[in-house]
C-alpha cells in the first residue's frame, strides 16, 4: 500500500475514469483481533477512500476501575451534608495513593488517532512504535491465507517480508490511498505484540517468557494464557467502523 518504511506518507491519486462507479461498503475492525481482511481486493494503482469512526479502549479493567471511583469522588468533593450517611458509607473513598493495577485508570476511550500514553514496559512491542496506542492501521496483503488470530508479525513475514513501516495510519475523517500492490485491504489496531518474528528484542523475550509460563500452567483448568502473540489484545474492547469507497 506504500513503500517507505521510515517516513510513511499517505498517497492520493486525483485522476479517475468518468465511467467509474464508486463502490461503498463498511468494515468493522475489532480491537481484540489481529489482521482483519476486509474482503476487498485492490489492484495496484487503485484508489481507495477510508472514513473511520468509533472508539476503542485498550484496558477494560481501567473502565471498571474508573466507574468504581466516580461516585466516591463526587461525594468527597461535594459540600458537607450533600449526601446521607448511608450513601457515604456505601461509597466510601477509595485509596488513590495505591498505584496498583486495581485502581489505575489513566487510559481513555480513543478514536482512530489512538492515545499517547506510555506503557511501563510494552512501548517497544507496538506494531508501529512511532504511532499512538490504538491507532487504526491499514495495509494491502498480497495473499488471503491468514487469520485474525495469527501472530501479526508472522503474517507480515509470510506476505513477502512486509515491514511494519508499511502499515498506514488511518485516523483522519477521510483518508485517500493508492494501492502499491495487488492484494486484500486489511486492518488492525496499533497494539503490543509478543512475537518470535518481531524486530523488537523485548517482544521476542516476552514471547519466550510467556511460552514458558504457558507450559507451566499446562493442565491448570482455571488459568489459560491464550494466544501469546495477541495476549495484549485480549483486554481491549470496542471497534472501529470504516466506510470504504473504491472503484473497480
Amino acid at each position: 500500500m506504500m513503500t517507505s518504511q521510515s517516513s510513511p506518507k499517505n498517497t492520493f491519486n486525483s485522476s479517475s475514469t468518468p465511467n467509474d462507479q464508486p463502490i461503498e461498503t463498511y468494515m468493522t475492525v475489532d480491537a481484540t483481533a489481529g489482521f482483519q481482511n476486509s474482503g476487498i481486493f485492490l489492484k495496484q494503482g487503485q484508489r481507495v477512500v477510508l472514513e473511520p469512526e468509533g472508539r476503542i479502549h485498550l484496558a477494560v479493567a481501567q473502565i471498571y476501575n474508573r466507574a468504581e471511583y466516580i461516585k466516591p469522588l463526587i461525594i468527597k468533593h461535594s459540600p458537607s451534608g450533600t449526601f446521607a450517611e448511608n450513601i457515604q458509607r456505601q461509597y466510601s473513598q477509595l485509596d488513590l495513593d495505591d498505584k496498583s493495577d486495581k485502581n489505575i485508570f489513566n487510559r481513555n476511550w480513543m478514536g482512530p488517532e489512538g492515545e499517547s500514553v506510555d506503557s511501563d514496559f510494552l512501548n517497544d512491542c507496538k506494531l508501529r512504535t512511532d504511532l499512538n496506542w490504538g491507532t487504526l492501521l491499514a495495509i494491502v496483503m498480497p495473499k488471503d491465507n491468514f487469520s485474525s488470530q495469527t501472530d501479526p508479525f508472522e503474517v507480515l513475514k509470510n506476505q513477502g517480508e512486509l515491514q511494519t513501516g508499511q502499515l498506514l495510519h488511518v485516523f483522519k475523517k477521510k483518508e485517500d490511498f493508492v494501492a502499491d500492490r495487488d492484494g486484500w485491504l486489511t486492518f488492525i489496531i496499533n497494539e503490543a505484540v509478543n512475537s518470535q518474528y518481531s524486530p523488537s528484542e523485548k517482544s521476542r523475550v516476552y514471547y519466550e517468557a510467556l511460552k514458558k509460563a504457558e507450559q507451566s500452567l499446562s493442565g491448570d483448568y482455571y488459568h489459560k494464557i491464550g494466544s501469546v502473540p495477541l495476549v495484549w489484545f485480549s483486554d481491549n474492547v470496542g471497534a472501529f467502523r470504516v466506510k470504504v469507497t473504491y472503484s473497480k
